[in-house]
């Protein structure tokens, strides 16, 4: 993970405190990387959380954190995989 450019948040709400426990010390470490070696990029955190702010997340992270919210579609997930089976494309 301390190679990675963009992570993906794509727990549940109740899941996050612990798992952010688990990265937080990672992107902590990524940051200073990138403070000293301008080649790195901070790490772009992407979070499909609901209910979880940006507040919230910058303080289980840090606050220098990039950090971009999105939200996945369940209705549409939902029909497509009621529509295909569950199978995925391959």
């Amino acid at each position: 993970m301390r190679e990675c450019d963009i992570i993906f948040l794509c727990v549940l709400p109740s899941q996050a405190s612990e798992m952010l426990k688990e990265i937080r010390p990672i992107a902590l470490d990524r940051l200073y990387q990138a403070k000293k070696n301008k080649s790195l990029s901070k790490p772009l955190i992407v979070s499909t959380l609901a209910a979880t702010r940006m507040p919230k997340l910058k303080l289980m992270l840090n606050d220098e954190s990039v950090i971009m919210r999105t939200q996945i579609d369940v209705p549409h997930v939902r029909e497509y995989l009621s529509r295909t089976d569950n199978n995925v494309p391959e």
